[in-house]
């Protein structure tokens, strides 16, 4: 919610509601930031890709608002860039590729399997050796 509540006053600079400017160093630390939160979310099942569509008026309009600004976000961050690219616009771009590789995967199949494959995939963890190393 606060990268929202930061991103459109970022979008507002220019006196009309427009994607920041590319260098803009704020503009970079919230669009990684907001694809590491939702990497991060759907790693510790705070949120899910396969939620149920709100059917609540305020609920639509905000879930659509959340998506205006994902997409938005999405947009600065897959910007094409003009020189030399900076270490931290690759740092981003490799974020939100992983973000996008994980929300496409996730749109292609249901819950079940979803839950289905983190369940093979937790017990291929747990069966994984621990080892100590020397000290």
């Amino acid at each position: 919610m606060a990268i929202h509540l930061s991103w459109n006053p970022l979008r507002l600079q220019s006196g009309k509601p427009l994607t920041p400017p590319e260098s803009d160093p704020l503009a970079l630390k919230l669009a990684t930031r907001f694809a590491k939160a939702k990497l991060n979310g759907i790693k510790n099942n705070t949120i899910s890709l396969h939620g149920e569509a709100p059917t609540q008026p305020n609920s639509i309009k905000n879930d659509q608002v959340a998506k205006d600004l994902e997409a938005d976000i999405e947009k600065f961050a897959m910007l094409e860039r003009d020189g030399n690219v900076d270490a931290k616009v690759k740092e981003m771009r490799a974020i939100w590729e992983a973000w996008r590789s994980v929300r496409e995967k996730c749109s292609s199949h249901s819950l079940k399997e979803c839950q289905a494959t983190l369940s093979v995939a937790q017990t291929r963890f747990n069966a994984m050796p621990i080892f100590k190393g020397a000290a």
